[in-house]
């Protein structure tokens, strides 16, 4: 209480009268005894966890209100198997704000959320949210997509799903990209082994091997009108009950960028239409 008092600048009988009063709005004591030191009850560890959240989003209310009027540029972190089409397509708005810019890297997810952590990005653009007690970082829900196999018109005459499965052709990401793991579940439910003509990180690769005949890839139906006008590659077939989720992560608890804000409304729009 004493040191508590110190850091204050306040009495101690002021800090006891304060804690007491609190508690008795909480209904309970927030402080016992353990020794010659006091320590959270459960009560009290309840209530330090809402108090933090709370002064977290002081601070950030009061780093909002100084920033500069004009827009800074946007520091985008992108995780590297999100197909970039689909990054494209949830960039796209925000480049007709007038103020401001794009700054976008792309790298693994861990590396991606470290960088956010530290303020070298603004937001991650990702398929996948992280893990919901890591409070510091916020996810942002823009939506989910179906998914479906995409291919050229030739290749998708002579191969008719779901029966096609086991035979045909696939141009795969990484087990670890969502998209993948949406086939897998597929091709698990079914019993069926996927033929992998190539396998790569890079998506934008693989459509190009797509495009010329090499082979199906797996997409989200919010980028099919691109894939068709960019790469000639039609839907063969939609995965029953797959889809692929979109998240923005920042340190925000509310999106304050104009260019975020853009992004994020954007992505919900069009996502919500499919």
């Amino acid at each position: 209480m004493s040191a508590a008092a110190r850091a204050l600048r306040v009495t101690q009988p002021t800090v006891s009268a304060q804690l007491k009063e609190l508690e008795g709005q909480c209904g309970g004591p927030l402080l016992e005894r353990d020794g010659n030191r006091w320590v959270l009850t459960s009560l009290g560890q309840h209530v330090h966890t809402y108090a933090a959240d709370i002064f977290a989003l002081g601070d950030e209310l009061q780093a909002t209100l100084q920033r500069p009027t004009v827009a800074p540029l946007l520091h985008v972190g992108v995780v590297e198997a999100l197909p970039k089409l689909v990054v494209y397509r949830l960039l796209e708005a925000s480049m007709a704000l007038e103020e401001g810019g794009l700054n976008v890297h792309t790298g693994a997810f861990g590396d991606l959320v470290e960088q956010l952590r530290v303020h070298q990005l603004d937001i991650v653009l990702s398929d996948y949210p992280l893990a919901p007690h890591l409070a510091t970082v916020h996810n942002h829900p823009l939506g989910r997509s179906p998914v479906g196999l995409f291919g050229t018109e030739e290749l998708c005459r002579t191969h008719q799903f779901p029966g096609a499965l086991g035979e045909a052709p696939f141009l795969l990401l990484p087990r670890t990209a969502s998209l993948r793991r949406s086939l897998d579940h597929e091709l698990h439910h079914r019993g069926v082994e996927v033929r992998v003509a190539a396998e790569s990180q890079d998506s934008a690769l693989l459509k190009v091997f797509a495009s010329r005949g090499h082979g199906f890839i797996v997409a989200p139906l919010l980028i099919a009108e691109h894939l068709a006008q960019a790469f000639g590659l039609v839907l063969a077939w939609e995965l029953p009950g797959a889809a692929e989720d979109l998240y923005l992560l920042s340190m925000e608890r509310h999106v304050q960028h104009p260019a975020a804000r853009r992004i994020v409304q954007s992505a919900r729009d069009a996502l919500s239409t499919i």
